[in-house]
């Protein structure tokens, strides 16, 4: 075999690549590790968005408030600290808390970084450019959607019946956990 590709050992097993488990004769020796067993870790949510953050050539300032709002980021995507909390930790101002958190929600996957269902539906359906008024005064009022009030959120949002019918479908369409 190859040396880039793998190789032969005294026992009978081959490696290919960094895959080991088949014999020399082609057959399956169980005592070797599975396929499985060596793939390499999927990528964290964490790991995934540093990487992007590491391209979007932020300040320095920015950068350390963009980390720790990673760090603050739950596996189901949500931020997981006020942002509040978060400026008086950092010694930041709010509102430069507030302007990178809204760069970091231009992350992928789409909807990371929301503080609550609401917002994540609103930052997946504003990539779908399909945040309207009346999408947004739907998804502001979940719990009437929760409780089937079509009617009041007919009358909210000012649109008929089957307008709510179809909002209904592309809510249904969204990821509320946009972890990876």
């Amino acid at each position: 075999l190859d040396a880039d590709m793998g190789g032969a050992y005294e026992d009978g097993s081959v490696t290919v690549g960094q895959y080991t488990g088949l014999s020399e004769s082609g057959g399956y020796d169980p005592d070797l590790p599975g396929l499985e067993e060596t793939l390499a870790e999927t990528e964290t949510l964490r790991g995934y968005l540093t990487r992007q953050l590491s391209m979007a050539h932020l300040s320095v300032e920015d950068t350390l408030i963009a980390a720790y709002l990673i760090d603050q980021v739950e596996d189901s995507g949500y931020l997981g600290a006020s942002l509040e909390d978060t400026a008086e930790l950092l010694g930041a101002e709010t509102a430069d808390i507030e302007r990178v958190l809204q760069i970091l929600q231009g992350f992928e996957p789409t909807g990371v970084f929301a503080r609550d269902l609401a917002e994540c539906m609103a930052l997946q359906l504003q990539e779908r450019d399909r945040l309207d008024p009346a999408m947004q005064t739907f998804i502001e009022n979940l719990d009437l959607v929760a409780a089937r009030e079509f009617s009041k959120l007919s009358a909210l949002c000012g649109v008929d019946a089957e307008d709510i019918a179809d909002m209904l479908t592309e809510l249904r369409e969204l990821d509320p956990k946009p972890g990876l």
